[in-house]
């Protein structure tokens, strides 16, 4: 419960410190103060969604890495796993929640099939 609450926390922080970036983008999406405040609401709401939804062993992983800041040897020696797993784990929970907030973005309208391609090449 406790890392649950830290990764809350470290969550929290990164949104606060970048919440005038998110919104000035939002607000050059949507031309809408009103409609930029909630696009910034839905989207914080969505990658939060996109790390809880990892299976464990990846959320467990990103955590450790990029909210703890434990280096891969120090992850690996946490889980009892090889460093390379942790490499692995890492590349596909990445993967994961890039999957998710590309989905997010499509759903939301802020970009197209195109577009998703078109950033991929």
């Amino acid at each position: 419960m406790q890392q649950k609450n830290d990764t809350k926390t470290w969550f929290s922080q990164c949104i606060e410190q970048n919440m005038d970036s998110l919104y000035a983008l939002a607000l050059r999406l949507t031309r809408n103060s009103t409609d930029a405040e909630d696009l910034v609401a839905e989207s914080v709401a969505k990658a939060w969604s996109a790390i809880e939804q990892l299976p464990e062993s990846f959320r467990i992983t990103v955590v450790l890495i990029n909210v703890e800041g434990l280096s891969y040897d120090e992850a690996a020696d946490v889980l009892g796993v090889s460093p390379g797993t942790i490499r692995s784990r890492m590349n596909r929970g990445r993967t994961l929640l890039q999957k998710a907030l590309w989905q997010h973005a499509r759903d939301a309208g802020l970009i197209t099939a195109m577009t998703t391609t078109e950033c991929r090449k």
